[in-house]
């Protein structure tokens, strides 16, 4: 059976909108043209894949099973469309790099330097974006790199991915907060109750039941005001360990060792840029420069953060 990309495309619109009329408007199509498509799609395969329910649009069985392998084959063509569509092209006069808002300042500078020195010519953005708005600019070419949370690891065939390090996150408090002088074993309750300051970009990563811990939090947006509250002793938070100690290491901030907790959240960066010939030399860059960067700091502090 031949299948063309319109008809899969059609496919998992209705699939993922659950309507017709709204996988027209996402694919900027009629109504009657998506349906048409996706009728014939199903004389092609001789299966039913939705039940026409009022102006909803149910998911048969065969379609919950068809989805995952039309979506492969949407990403995989539109990986073969960026790839080819960059073979005629020469280098960058300007590239956008977006990242999570907790990456640690020094390791984007790194990528900076390392950047300038290669390409003294091209400017670079740095712009700050939570998962999904990475994975959309990627797409739609608005931005070139990512380097981004990837704790769900999902595959996004269409985005090349790296993984650089894991980001390991400490509880950090002012010098002067009363949790310090309790026993080692009563600072995990003691922390549940406590105000804790909340980096928005985790939130925005949908990762709140792994790093909410008290009832009592308040959200920001920027890390560095984050820092602060907690050097003011307004309230505890999760940093990385690695902009505490190469970034902010002046501040008034402790972290506080639990006996309860064996191990320190982590969560997986990597960079992920298009598919695409001319960003190839550019991605490997600045996975180098971020992987010198933590090796760098493990040596200076003496241990693996």
């Amino acid at each position: 059976m031949n299948f063309s990309i319109e008809q899969l495309q059609s496919f998992v619109a209705v699939y993922e909108h659950g309507s017709f009329s709204k996988a027209a408007q996402s694919l900027d199509k009629h109504r009657t043209t998506v349906g048409q498509v996706v009728s014939n799609l199903e004389d092609e395969l001789a299966v039913e894949l939705f039940e026409r329910m009022g102006r909803t649009a149910q998911p048969t069985e065969d379609a919950v099973l068809l989805y995952r392998y039309a979506k492969l084959v949407i990403e995989q063509a539109r990986s073969f469309d960026k790839i080819a569509l960059s073979l005629s092209f020469g280098e960058l006069e300007s590239i956008t790099v977006a990242y999570n808002s907790f990456i640690p300042p020094g390791a984007l500078s790194c990528v900076r330097q390392k950047l300038l020195e290669l390409h003294p010519s091209m400017k670079v953005n740095f712009i700050v974006r939570n998962r999904e708005e990475i994975r959309e600019g990627i797409q739609d070419d608005s931005i070139h790199f990512g380097i981004v949370n990837i704790d769900d690891r999902k595959l996004v065939t269409s985005i090349e991915s790296t993984l650089v390090n894991n980001v390991t996150f400490g509880v950090y408090v002012s010098k002067d907060n009363d949790m310090l002088q309790l026993p080692l074993e009563q600072r995990w309750h003691a922390l549940k109750s406590q105000k804790q300051i909340v980096l928005k970009g985790l939130l925005d990563d949908q990762m709140d039941d792994k790093i909410i811990i008290s009832s009592d939090y308040e959200i920001v947006d920027q890390i560095t005001l984050g820092i602060q509250l907690v050097e003011d002793n307004v309230g505890w938070t999760l940093l990385p360990r690695l902009v505490t100690y190469t970034d902010f290491h002046q501040h008034n901030l402790v972290e506080l060792e639990i006996s309860t907790v064996r191990e320190n959240f982590k969560v997986p960066m990597a960079v992920w840029s298009p598919h695409a010939k001319h960003l190839r030399s550019l991605h490997s860059e600045i996975v180098g420069s971020l992987i010198s960067y933590v090796e760098r700091v493990n040596r200076e502090a003496g241990s693996k953060y």
